[in-house]
């Protein structure tokens, strides 16, 4: 007699755990469904308030403003990059059919 309470009160305990567990288990799932969907909502908001920032900020072109017109490049400069070009097509004749590598972007030194 002593036994068998002892079995039906380790049952409903047992069974009670068991129901905790699930109710704790959909709880949190309840939980974590209901943070998703605020963090969504936040992270759209978020998003929205970015883009009429964006939307807002004038461009140079929305000023229609005269702007001096850029500097010059000093003759240093333009001979420098005159330099490089002609450096690269007198590489790019001297290439060969066969040649399996593409040209290299800077000239070819030859070494004493």
């Amino acid at each position: 007699d002593e036994l068998v309470e002892v079995c039906e009160r380790e049952r409903r305990r047992a069974q009670d755990l068991a129901d905790g567990v699930a109710r704790t288990r959909q709880e949190v799932l309840d939980a974590l469904s209901r943070e998703a969907k605020a963090f969504v909502a936040r992270l759209a908001a978020a998003f929205d308030r970015g883009m009429a920032v964006l939307d807002a900020t004038p461009l140079t072109e929305d000023l229609a403003l005269d702007l001096p017109p850029p500097k010059r490049k000093g003759l240093k400069r333009l001979r420098k990059v005159l330099r490089a070009q002609q450096a690269s097509q007198h590489d790019d004749a001297g290439e060969t059919e066969n040649q399996a590598v593409p040209a290299a972007a800077f000239a070819v030194r030859e070494w004493p």
